[in-house]
């Protein structure tokens, strides 16, 4: 199944209000850098919530997520899904999100390129 949402339901890192905080210059550029992947992240818990519904995710099921960001979609796909494989090719956002979601064993984190 693929689903498709307009790209208003997607917020650019540079336009979030969240108070996240970078902890080095080097991280700053290299996440000013980061925008020439394209990268936008989904933040409207309504969206995320209406993906999963859509979905009908059960917990035998086996998800590939590619790009994942923040991990917000990560995060529920793992509550509600089976197995989750997620790439993401950003080295930060790799490491802060395999930092704040590693308690799920369900969820597989890769580094690279898929």
């Amino acid at each position: 199944m693929w689903l498709f949402f307009p790209r208003s339901s997607f917020y650019s890192w540079r336009e979030l209000s969240n108070g996240e905080r970078v902890d080095s210059d080097k991280d700053l550029k290299r996440m000013l850098d980061s925008i020439k992947l394209g990268q936008n992240f989904l933040i409207n818990t309504g969206v995320l919530e209406k993906i999963i519904e859509f979905s009908d995710l059960t917990k035998g099921d086996c998800v590939v997520e590619i790009g994942t960001g923040m991990g917000n979609l990560t995060g529920y796909l793992a509550q509600y899904g089976g197995e989750v494989l997620t790439f993401e090719i950003d080295s930060i956002l790799y490491q802060k999100t395999l930092q704040e979601l590693s308690s799920n064993s369900n969820i597989h984190f890769f580094n690279q390129d898929f």
